[in-house]
C-alpha cells in the first residue's frame, strides 16, 4: 500500500496527457490542419486570453501575439502537447463582436 504514493505521479501524467489529447480534438487540431505557424513569431504581445474553441474552454491559457499577417495563438506550457501554434491570417478573420459584460466591453 505504501508504494501506491510513488505511482501516484505517474497516474497524473498519464490522466494529463489523455485529457489535453482529447481537448485537443474538439476543435484546435482543425485550427492546426489550415493554420499551424512556426513557433518563431515576430509580432506585438498581447498576453494570455480565454477563448471557446468548439466545446474547449481554454481560460487564461492562450498567449497572443499579432502582425500585419494575422493573429498568431500559442498554449502556454502545460497545453503544448498536441497543441501546435497557429496563425489565422487576418482574410480568414470575419466578424469582431463586442460583448457586454458588467461594465466591461469585451471582444469575441
Amino acid at each position: 500500500m505504501e508504494n501506491i504514493i510513488y505511482l501516484f505521479p505517474l497516474f497524473f501524467i498519464s490522466i494529463w496527457i489523455f485529457v489535453t489529447c482529447i481537448i485537443s480534438k474538439f476543435g484546435w487540431s482543425d485550427l492546426v490542419l489550415h493554420y499551424k505557424a512556426n513557433d518563431e513569431f515576430v509580432g506585438k504581445r498581447i498576453g494570455l486570453i480565454s477563448a471557446s474553441i468548439n466545446s474547449a474552454n481554454y481560460n487564461n491559457s492562450l498567449l497572443l501575439k499579432y502582425n500585419s499577417e494575422g493573429i498568431y495563438l500559442k498554449p502556454i506550457f502545460l497545453f503544448h502537447l498536441f497543441h501546435d501554434p497557429i496563425l489565422i491570417p487576418w482574410k480568414d478573420i470575419k466578424e469582431v463582436r463586442d460583448k457586454k459584460f458588467i461594465f466591461l466591453t469585451l471582444k469575441s
